[in-house]
């Protein structure tokens, strides 16, 4: 059963503790870190309801390209993660937008989790990726 982290205008973050798995949707147009506030202690509440090991399920299809000046909290949201023990993302994206794509492919190559992220369209491709 899914357990709620987060809601707000920017984004979504469940837990589902029995398969040891975390589900992101993100939304709306990430410009500032101060939109999102709460976003990397929110990420640490998350991290506690999971084991080493888990996987990720993030949502990005009803989101903007992120502004430069949000790179760094991405990036220090996904460090997170990979200290945790995420084994494997499955990110789920709209196929227009690959501009989204390319600037998270970028954050992910400088951290070294590219290897651990398969892109999807349809949500349920992605879950069976990640039952794997």
């Amino acid at each position: 059963m899914k357990k709620e982290i987060a809601d707000n205008k920017y984004n979504t973050i469940h837990v589902d503790e029995a398969i040891n798995r975390m589900y992101f949707a993100f939304m709306g147009e990430w410009k500032k870190p101060s939109q999102v506030p709460n976003f990397i202690k929110d990420i640490d509440e998350m991290i506690r309801h999971l084991k080493h090991g888990f996987t990720s399920l993030a949502d990005t299809r009803d989101m903007k390209p992120p502004s430069e000046e949000m790179l760094p909290v991405l990036s220090l949201a996904t460090e997170k993660l990979l200290t945790a023990g995420m084994k494997k993302q499955a990110m789920i994206i709209d196929k227009e937008s690959m501009e989204l794509v390319r600037a998270t492919r970028e954050v992910s190559k400088d951290i070294g989790t590219d290897e651990k992220m398969m892109q999807f369209s349809d949500p349920v491709k992605g879950e069976k990726w990640l039952d794997q």
